[in-house]
Formats: structure tokens, sequence, C-alpha cells
């Protein structure tokens, strides 16, 4: 289940709360006050999680040995 981020626009409190996609807003858990949702960057678990650090790896090494394919010379022929 989804969890966003809402802020209280009554009392201005901050909290999490977990709903489905198509449920509707819920109301502030301190003062029962209407909400608006927060941006929030989505988490990125698992195998693309680890897929985007090798990424982000080969981009800071000075003398990248592949691009990222695995591939000894990498996917691009120059």
């Amino acid at each position: 289940m989804p969890t966003y981020e809402y802020h209280c626009l009554a009392c201005n409190q901050d909290f999490e709360a977990y709903h489905g996609m198509n449920e509707p807003a819920p109301y502030c858990p301190a003062c029962g006050g209407a909400v608006k949702q927060r941006l929030s960057a989505p988490a990125i678990h698992g195998y693309k999680a680890r897929g985007r650090e090798a990424a982000m790896q080969s981009l800071q090494d000075e003398n990248p040995r592949t691009c990222g394919c695995g591939r000894p010379r990498g996917c691009h022929s120059h």
C-alpha cells in the first residue's frame, strides 16, 4: 500500500498515511482539519536501486572501463 505525506492546513502538522491510490485524502490525526498532500520522492528498492548505484559509480570513475553494460569496452565503438 502506498505511503503518502500530508500537511495539515489548520495546525501545520506533517504526517504520513497509508492508503490505496483511489482513496480520498485523510483528515489530520491531530486536529481533524483538512490536509494537502505533499510532494515526496518515491522509494527505490531492490535490483533497480543497485543498478543505479553502479551507473553512478561508473560516472564518477576517472577512467571507466565500461559504460555500465559490463562489456570490456562498453557498448559503443569509438
